[in-house]
């Protein structure tokens, strides 16, 4: 999956979620109902694009084969963490294609820092995402991070709700 696809299956999704949930955000429900609904138009939309991937679409899962996941920070302290949506393939860290943390607002220290670990050793997911939902603003924002050629990347991207709404 390249980036350009990773940006189109995001933005559907979001369109989608805007679309048919809307009533989520104007009631103020908690960003697991909101995660998990855009969990679904995301699968949906990969596996429209991608028929043949065998990975699994997970929200909230924990685990690295039978541990719990951990990364290990950059002052050498272990951090267990559960993200808020995958793309992988359970019982192995060959097949991790993304990780997302979703907030309602701005993501926090700890979320970024769990997106930018799990680029590296040994989960190399491909990309993490940080998605704000932003329920009183205009727009979603998400951060995409990937490791091109060694060196970490970090995009941020905007899309306005009512821009969804009318497309």
């Amino acid at each position: 999956m390249t980036k350009i696809e990773l940006i189109e299956t995001i933005d559907l999704s979001l369109k989608d979620l805007i679309k048919n949930d809307h009533l989520l955000f104007l009631n103020h429900v908690r960003e697991e109902a909101v995660n998990h609904r855009f969990a679904l138009y995301f699968e949906n939309h990969l596996k429209i694009k991608f028929p043949i991937l065998n990975l699994h679409f997970d929200v909230e899962y924990n685990k690295n084969y039978f541990d719990e996941k951990q990364i290990i920070d950059e002052n050498d302290e272990r951090i267990t963490f559960r993200p808020d949506f995958i793309v992988h393939q359970r019982l192995s860290n060959e097949n991790n294609l993304i990780a997302f943390e979703m907030k309602k607002l701005e993501p926090n220290t700890k979320d970024i820092r769990t997106i930018t670990g799990i680029l590296k050793d040994p989960f190399n997911y491909n990309f993490g995402i940080n998605l704000s939902y932003y329920p009183d603003g205009d727009n979603f924002v998400y951060q995409i991070h990937n490791i091109e050629n060694e060196i970490q990347r970090n995009e941020v991207f905007e899309v306005n709700k009512n821009d969804l709404i009318n497309a």
